[in-house]
């Protein structure tokens, strides 16, 4: 890109931290956060090369993918309604993050979720 098109950019990031928010690429720094890649340390060493591919393909990328929030707490989303019944050995072992997942390419949130 040139500087002439990037004006667009510069717009989001000062909209974005007048809300408090940025932009968040996952990396080695994010352990413990929602960001957490689950193919980094320590959760790749407990995942097979199935399990993985399981995960990419439901498009898990994340540690706070897992995660759902009711009643203004953090719980692990059931193994079983992803169709992923090994997930709660690996989830049990831990406490779900508190914090949010950044935004990515093809990233889907909804606002309101009825039960």
């Amino acid at each position: 890109m040139t500087n002439k098109t990037v004006w667009w950019g510069d717009s989001l990031l000062e909209w974005l931290k007048e809300m408090g928010m940025g932009i968040l690429k996952g990396g080695p720094l994010s352990i413990g956060s929602a960001n957490q890649q689950l193919m980094a340390y320590p959760f790749r060493s407990c995942l097979t090369d199935e399990q993985i591919e399981q995960l990419v393909a439901l498009g898990v990328h994340v540690v706070g993918d897992l995660v759902v929030t009711i009643d203004e707490q953090e719980e692990w989303i059931p193994g079983a309604c992803l169709g992923l019944p090994w997930l709660d050995e690996i989830t049990k072992q831990i406490l779900p993050p508190s914090d949010r997942v950044g935004i990515r390419y093809g990233q889907c949130w909804f606002t309101d979720v009825v039960r």
